[in-house]
């Protein structure tokens, strides 16, 4: 199985909209081409943008069936699907992108089972692309202002889905120019250089404690050695289930049979869950309501980990 954490979200944002990423993902669509789709049938059923009734009929204005599905992981259908097309796959209350055998998504969704599969062939694709994305000419791309283009980009991963872009338009292998390529590179890494001294800003105020003061360097590195200990403790613990969500572990499975070690780990109970939680220290809310284990995973990124019988138990 090969997973890539990708958010198609042009403002790299988790926001519940996995069934606009996961077209725009699968087909040449944009985002935004993607989402005007949707937001038809959202209008025409009055259902919600997630539900399997809009997104089918979204892609059956593109030309691609739905079809029903094998009882299988996502992971086992990437085994034996044709690597030369792109999919859209449906789980519960969920949708991703499956492309060239990669499972794109802002999370690992590997383990969910697969309900429905819309296929796109590759002359489906090209098709589509040719309809709502044809390649610019080579006069239309000498007028392109690269700086304008890429100065819309406002995180790094927006910066390579449009580099990479410019690159099949207005490399001299694709029709462009050296001298093309070279205006377009400048302007790219001018925007990279800006946005990496920003998202270093950004960084700085993810560090930024309740009472306005900024973890020290010491305490940035004693969090990291308290979250390598934490995790070689329960890995150790037979039959729990661990998901790393951002600087969160989340834990599941036999917990009962571990609830002793657990506390004694500093582990704390969320009801609402159902699940064992950690997070090493000061946490400062950001959102008012509570979030789902869904929305979490949207916007940390999910990684579940195995139990390794030589780790050493918690004593």
């Amino acid at each position: 199985m090969t997973f890539e954490k990708y958010n198609a979200n042009p403002e790299n944002k988790n926001i519940g909209d996995c069934s606009i990423r996961a077209i725009c993902t699968a087909t040449p669509l944009t985002y935004q081409q993607a989402k005007k789709l949707l937001e038809t049938k959202v209008f025409e059923s009055g259902a919600a943008w997630n539900t399997v009734k809009n997104i089918t009929a979204a892609l059956a204005d593109l030309g691609i069936e739905v079809k029903a599905a094998s009882r299988e992981t996502i992971n086992s259908f990437t085994k034996h699907c044709d690597n030369s097309a792109s999919y859209v796959v449906f789980v519960a209350k969920h949708a991703v992108a499956v492309v060239n055998g990669v499972i794109y998504d802002t999370w690992d969704s590997s383990r969910r089972f697969v309900k429905l599969i819309a296929k796109v062939s590759r002359e489906k694709f090209a098709e589509l692309k040719q309809k709502y994305n044809p390649e610019p000419n080579k006069e239309e791309r000498k007028t392109m202002d690269w700086k304008k283009i890429f100065a819309a980009c406002e995180t790094i991963e927006e910066l390579k889905k449009a580099f990479k872009k410019a690159c099949m338009s207005c490399h001299p292998d694709k029709g462009g120019s050296a001298a093309e390529f070279k205006a377009m590179s400048a302007a790219h890494d001018k925007r990279a250089a800006e946005l990496a001294e920003s998202e270093s800003r950004q960084e700085w105020q993810r560090n930024k404690k309740a009472d306005g003061t900024y973890k020290t360097a010491a305490e940035i590195l004693a969090e990291q050695a308290e979250f390598a200990e934490i995790l070689a403790v329960l890995m150790g613990l037979k039959g729990l289930e661990i998901e790393i969500c951002g600087s969160w572990l989340w834990i599941g499975g036999e917990t009962k049979e571990n609830k002793d070690a657990l506390k004694g780990a500093g582990c704390k109970w969320a009801s609402k869950k159902k699940l064992w939680y950690w997070h090493a220290g000061e946490w400062v809310k950001k959102v008012r309501r509570a979030l789902t284990m869904e929305q979490i995973r949207d916007l940390h990124g999910s990684e579940f980990l195995k139990y390794r019988p030589e780790t050493p138990l918690l004593q």
